[in-house]
């Protein structure tokens, strides 16, 4: 009797610590985003979190975003001459249609098949029974170092609105399950107009080629931009309406400054209903960063969901759109309000380019100060600035280039853009 009771009891405890056990996972699978903590390990697929393993290389996508007038050809070239690179490129304003198309390098041909391409040339188009998805191969003689697979299909963009931040979130939600383990996130312009402000002269193939994707995993998210100005310190925008005078609201930028900050008063609930808005948000600008798929993941598919529906909701206009969400990315993916690493540390570890701290102070110096030369030149005009100041600026730090960068590099940034 006493075993028999013994048993029912252990049978019901087992029953139990089941249904409790039960409860607690799929209450963390399911619970919406809206009732957790940003950021909070889980989505609603994958809910259990894991050590990456250890890699000697990484699969590593270039998401960029474009127009139909901007040349996209410096991503193709990436893609055919690094490891492990491909592309998704989506044009926003196609005529035709919203297009993405993606570049993938096939498997290197074996001496065989090398040298009997050599001795002919081909070319093959076939179409695809996708309606508007065509794929294109084409190999001529000499064979190529790699043969490139191109493939053009419409996209899943549901608008052309935000700049760069519909393609960026369209990306994560049609490849969520699929991510590579480095997601490089770009704007077409390969240099943005930035030519002498950092290290890499704002060359994004060249921060893409140099980028230590095992960092990339090992932080999760990581800003392509090392320089912090513009960017940090960040914007305060609690309450920043009410922060500047009259005088000051005046002024353009100023007022700019202030219709950011009230923009992203306004749209923090309905983006982070449960999360209170910080004091300061901050980054370095650009809006061209690295995330990890690992770390894409850590946000549930529906957040990237609902984000999409509220920039296709929203009033606001592409630019103040586009400018607001270079100051949440970081939020978004790592939970942290402000996120300005060192500029000589992140260069090293970032990108394997170690400077002593001696002879970054002389580049940031020699910056800084054509920064501020180019500044009053555009407030004053030519007159009364020195020329001969701010080419030996720039000498300056074409020298520090020379020494810090390998020669393949530096003949890479000196060959394309000066």
């Amino acid at each position: 009797m006493r075993t028999r009771a013994w048993t029912a009891s252990a049978g019901a405890a087992l029953f139990v610590t089941t249904a409790i056990s039960f409860y607690l996972y799929f209450s963390h699978l399911l619970v919406p985003r809206r009732w957790r903590k940003h950021n909070q390990p889980g989505s609603i697929y994958r809910p259990v979190e894991w050590a990456p393993p250890i890699k000697n290389s990484y699969s590593r996508t270039l998401v960029v975003a474009t127009t139909h007038d901007v040349d996209t050809s410096w991503v193709q070239r990436l893609v055919d001459e690094e490891d492990d690179f491909s592309s998704a490129v989506y044009t926003v304003d196609a005529d035709d249609g919203l297009y993405a198309r993606s570049f993938k390098r096939a498997v290197p041909p074996s001496s065989d098949s090398s040298s009997s391409s050599s001795s002919s040339s081909s070319s093959s188009s076939p179409s695809t029974a996708a309606g508007n998805a065509t794929t294109t191969t084409t190999t001529t003689p000499p064979p190529p170092k790699h043969t490139l697979t191109i493939e053009q299909s419409r996209s899943s963009l549901p608008h052309n609105k935000g700049r760069e931040v519909m393609a960026y979130l369209t990306y994560i939600i049609d490849h969520y399950f699929s991510l590579s383990d480095v997601n490089i996130f770009l704007r077409a312009d390969r240099t943005e107009g930035a030519v002498d402000d950092d290290l890499f002269a704002g060359d994004a193939a060249l921060m893409s080629r140099r980028l230590q994707p095992a960092y990339v995993v090992d932080r999760g998210y990581v800003n392509l931009r090392c320089q912090h100005a513009p960017g940090c310190p960040g914007m305060a925008v609690a309450n920043s309406n009410v922060n500047l005078s009259a005088s000051e609201k005046r002024d353009s930028s100023a007022a700019s400054s202030d219709r950011l900050g009230s923009s992203l008063s306004d749209a923090w609930d309905a983006l982070f209903p449960f999360d209170s808005m910080p004091t300061e948000l901050a980054q370095p600008g650009g809006g061209q960063f690295a995330v990890s798929g690992r770390q894409i993941r850590r946000v549930p598919l529906l957040d990237y969901v609902s984000y999409r529906g509220w920039l296709v909701d929203t009033a606001l206009d592409d630019e103040l759109a586009g400018q607001m969400w270079e100051l949440l990315w970081q939020f978004v993916f790592t939970g942290q309000a402000a996120l300005c690493p060192d500029e000589r540390s992140c260069y090293c570890e970032a990108y394997g380019v170690c400077l002593g701290e001696g002879q970054y102070r002389v580049f940031a110096e020699a910056r800084d100060r054509l920064v501020s030369l180019r500044g009053e030149k555009e407030e004053e005009g030519s007159g009364g600035v020195d020329g001969e100041e701010m080419a030996g600026l720039q000498r300056e730090m074409e020298r520090v280039r020379g020494r810090v960068l390998n020669r393949n590099d530096y003949d890479y940034v000196t060959d394309e853009l000066y």
